[in-house]
């Protein structure tokens, strides 16, 4: 499989974790994700403290829809 030349992160800060100030949050759920990728997987689904989906990241286009 080829790899796409992009890797997109998309995070939505309408949570309670990003309230206040968001960079905390932000840089716990990008170092993460940095630990993640070690493990070569193609995509991934970003949570913030809470346990909730706040986003994703993916080799490509990533794909995040925020449930209403």
């Amino acid at each position: 499989m080829k790899r796409q030349k992009r890797f997109e992160v998309k995070i939505s800060l309408d949570g309670a974790a990003f309230d206040s100030d968001p960079r905390p949050e932000i840089s716990r759920i990008l170092s993460d994700l940095l630990d993640r990728l070690r493990n070569s997987s193609e995509s991934y689904v970003l949570t913030d403290y809470n346990g909730n989906t706040v986003g994703a990241a993916a080799f490509g286009k990533a794909t995040f829809r925020r449930a209403k």
